[in-house]
């Protein structure tokens, strides 16, 4: 690429006029290889401290690849017209689509996440990032300059020969630098002439469609996220409503490390109707009490569960997530082990517990659960995308698993690994809660007695969930950590 070729392409994408002055305040380093080829990380760090430049001299890229006039520097509408693009709940979607693959990329994390999942969820997720770039979203795809993509490309994928279409190898290889993309057009999906050009390049023998395998039917063409696709309706404004805080508060701690992201990315993926708040509806029903019987919950408790899927479930739509799960699942362990695995460092221990439903890996500080598995090859697995760390065995996961094993996220419904792993996720929110909240002793189960009892007045309009915690000790506990500091949810 070069040094002046690589300046130019980073300006490109990052909206910035050349024929204006622009001056970067610290030094950014551009690591260019002895081929001529800037770095993925130097060239991506250039690109996002260009786009961190104050108005006056850059100029944000335009929804849907089109640049505006050099002396705009207000922020565009991220509305499409009416009929332009996907849908707005589609369009949500496909944005936490581009920023779950980028967070993977830029953690160094996307080809440990891709070869733990079956090669039909790969496929799925190939599908929706294709359905993504053919409806042009606003705000959701960009182009990138054919040297930058192809400089991208040549460093993920080396000299490997080409992979054979219609394989998992050439699957998995297209997802690899899809992912890059997104991270460097700054957590947006490459468009579908990117896609092309980046499957020429993996596969220079297949075609447009080498997403799919041999067999697939020709109907089946990767430009569809998997059926049904049922689109959710728009958020209805609902009364106050006192409803327990404990499923909003670990949701919010989840948003935190990108996992609400990839819930919404995975349901998208798997075609949950209603996208990922059904999924949403499940976490909240796993921070619950055990349901009664099984099954029964309080007014109180449904009201929780429907107010975070947005009021957007009906009759049926625990089933509706238990039939998916084999998709679902997979995409959202990687979630949870990504987002220990970038924070942490592959020689710090993680404690391991067998327990009568499976077994537990986590972190002692807190009891941060990591991974809730059943046999020894995914407890490898787990193991495996955490760099193979140093392992204590022991019983301190054990209450835990006890506390949150009765709690059903899907009641009558039979999903077993997906039940298991949102409990992991859970315990994850509620050691997060009592980290911020109480410091270093404080533990999941901790947080799980202080605040399994709160109430929250919680009121559902076009804009969110307004939350309002009842003033006391509590109150002063979560406002004292930050997690009362945005005030709709």
């Amino acid at each position: 690429m070069g040094i002046e070729a690589a300046i130019e392409s980073a300006l490109a994408d990052a909206g910035i006029d050349a024929s204006v002055d622009a001056q970067l305040d610290e030094v950014v380093a551009l690591e260019i290889g002895a081929d001529g080829v800037a770095s993925v990380a130097s060239w991506t760090a250039l690109v996002e401290r260009l786009r961190a430049l104050q108005p006056a001299t850059a100029v944000a890229p335009a929804p849907r690849g089109e640049r505006p006039a050099a002396d705009e520097t207000a922020e565009d509408d991220a509305t499409p017209p009416a009929g332009d693009g996907l849908p707005p709940g589609r369009d949500a979607d496909a944005q936490a689509l581009a920023r779950t693959l980028a967070r993977w990329s830029r953690g160094g994390q996307i080809a440990r996440v891709l070869a733990a999942w079956p090669e039909a969820v790969v496929r799925e997720w190939l599908r929706a990032v294709a359905a993504a770039a053919d409806a042009g979203g606003a705000g959701t795809t960009g182009a990138l300059p054919e040297e930058a993509m192809r400089a991208i490309a040549a460093t993920l994928l080396g000299g490997a020969a080409p992979a054979p279409a219609g394989s998992r190898a050439e699957a998995e290889r297209l997802l690899l630098v899809i992912a890059a993309l997104a991270a460097a057009l700054g957590d947006r999906l490459p468009d579908g002439a990117t896609q092309a050009a980046v499957r020429a390049l993996v596969a220079p023998s297949a075609s447009v469609a080498a997403a799919e395998p041999p067999a697939a039917a020709a109907s089946e063409r990767a430009t569809e996220p998997a059926e049904p696709r049922i689109e959710p309706p728009a958020l209805a404004r609902r009364g106050a409503e006192i409803v327990p805080a404990l499923p909003l508060l670990v949701l919010a701690q989840l948003a935190r490390i990108g996992y609400a992201d990839a819930m919404e990315a995975a349901a998208w993926a798997a075609g949950l109707p209603s996208g990922g708040a059904l999924l949403g509806a499940a976490l909240a029903g796993k921070a619950l009490p055990a349901p009664g019987r099984g099954w029964q919950r309080r007014p109180a408790e449904l009201a929780a569960i429907a107010l975070v899927a947005g009021d957007r479930i009906g009759p049926g739509w625990a089933e509706s997530v238990a039939g998916a799960a084999g998709e679902l699942a997979p995409p959202l362990a990687s979630a949870l082990l990504a987002a220990y695995a970038e924070g942490r460092s592959a020689n710090d221990e993680v404690v391991v517990t067998a327990t009568g439903d499976g077994v537990l890996v986590g972190e002692a500080e807190g009891l941060l659960p990591v991974a809730w598995v059943a046999a020894r090859d995914e407890l490898d697995a787990a193991l495996d995308a955490l760099g193979r760390p140093p392992v204590r065995r022991a019983d301190a996961f054990q209450p835990l698993a006890a506390a949150l094993g009765p709690r059903r996220a899907l009641p009558r419904a039979d999903a077993v690994a997906l039940e298991r792993h949102l409990g992991a996720a859970v315990g994850t929110g509620l050691g997060l809660l009592a980290l911020d909240l109480w410091g270093g002793h404080a533990t999941s189960l901790v947080a799980l007695e202080r605040l399994g009892d709160l109430e929250a007045q919680v009121e559902l309009s076009t804009d969110g969930l307004a939350v309002g915690i009842p003033r006391g000790r509590r109150w002063l506990d979560l406002r004292r950590g930050g997690t009362l500091e945005v005030g709709t949810w």
